[in-house]
């Protein structure tokens, strides 16, 4: 009888832990499962934050790009004021320069007009002669004396008036706008002076010449070269606006550039 009640408790505690091995094997997959799906989960978030980054990198580029924007239209926009400005000082420098030309003045007289015209005069009270001859060999002899002696050859022609400072400014102003220096660099800090030719039209004859440079190393002297020679040559298109009457002043353009602005000659 007590074997048959303690094999009936064995089966008991049997079947309540082969149900209790099911229920944590269930459990236990359960967990795995969830795992799995965390670690998706993670791989996801990772891909994400990848994603992120990159258009992090992306938006900074586009506002450096933006930056640089907003700087050279800023730099555009105080280039045409002082354009504007050279304009009008150059406009009212003309008006004061026609309005204070003087008036043109008779032609002086010459020896040989003055002489005839007192001939002219002196005739009514002249007496009359008998013989001519005398006459006309003093008059002869009188133009001769009168006549200047023959001067020098004229000299050169006259290279016209000089440019005004607005018509340099102007040019100086028209190369500006293509003359790019890295600030950085260590050309920024060389002192240039190149020389070129222009034709009539305003346009570059020949290449650019260096005449000196300084401030730096021979490197940094040949690299503030070509970036002057390059803004002389881009700003050209079909010729700098220069006065044509003033073509002798500015056929031979001597340019200096350095970290302070541009000046010529």
């Amino acid at each position: 009888m007590i074997g048959t009640v303690l094999d009936a408790i064995l089966m008991l505690l049997l079947v309540s832990a082969i149900a209790y091995g099911v229920r944590l094997d269930r459990r236990l997959k359960a967990v795995r499962e969830g795992q799995a799906a965390f670690a998706g989960a993670i791989a996801e978030l990772n891909s994400a934050a990848g994603r992120a980054e990159s258009a992090l990198k992306t938006l900074r580029e586009a506002g450096q790009e933006t930056d640089l924007l907003h700087d050279r239209i800023v730099k555009a926009r105080a280039l045409k004021q002082e354009l504007e400005g050279l304009l009008a000082r150059e406009g009212r420098e003309v008006r004061a320069a026609v309005a204070a030309a003087p008036a043109p003045e008779p032609a002086p007289e010459t020896p040989a007009e003055t002489q005839t015209a007192q001939s002219q005069d002196a005739e009514p009270a002249l007496a009359p002669s008998t013989d001519t001859s005398d006459a006309v060999a003093d008059a002869l002899a009188a133009a001769l004396a009168s006549t200047p002696a023959p001067s020098a050859p004229a000299a050169a022609a006259n290279p016209g008036p000089p440019m005004t400072g607005g018509e340099q400014d102007a040019f100086r102003v028209a190369v500006q706008q293509c003359w790019n220096v890295d600030v950085g660099s260590e050309a920024a800090r060389v002192t240039l002076t190149v020389a070129f030719d222009l034709d009539p039209q305003g346009r570059v004859q020949g290449d650019v010449r260096r005449v000196s440079g300084d401030g730096g190393s021979e490197a940094a002297i040949e690299a503030a070269y070509q970036s002057a020679r390059r803004a002389i040559l881009r700003c050209e298109k079909d010729g700098y606006v220069l006065p044509a009457d003033k073509y002798e002043q500015w056929k031979e353009v001597e340019m200096t550039f350095d970290p302070s602005g541009m000046r010529m000659r």
